[in-house]
């Protein structure tokens, strides 16, 4: 998943993978969401072993989410 917009900080990245999270300036927008989705994603790469993987997005803007899983 790769996102060209905002992004998020580098010193944000490791709580974003926490239940309800939203990130700096994200709680006082009035937006949709309750902040599980990389929390899910999260969960679900733990439990069949994988791993995930936070870089920077296009062109140096955004957040580039890679997971990565074993070979089997």
């Amino acid at each position: 998943m790769v996102d060209d917009v905002v992004g998020v900080a580098v010193e944000e990245r490791a709580k974003i993978f926490d239940r309800f999270h939203r990130g700096v300036g994200e709680q006082a927008k009035d937006t949709n969401g309750s902040g599980l989705g990389l929390s899910i994603v999260k969960r679900i790469a733990d439990l069949h072993g994988a791993d995930i993987v936070l870089g920077e997005g296009s062109n140096g803007k955004g957040l580039r989410v890679k997971v990565v899983f074993a070979p089997t």
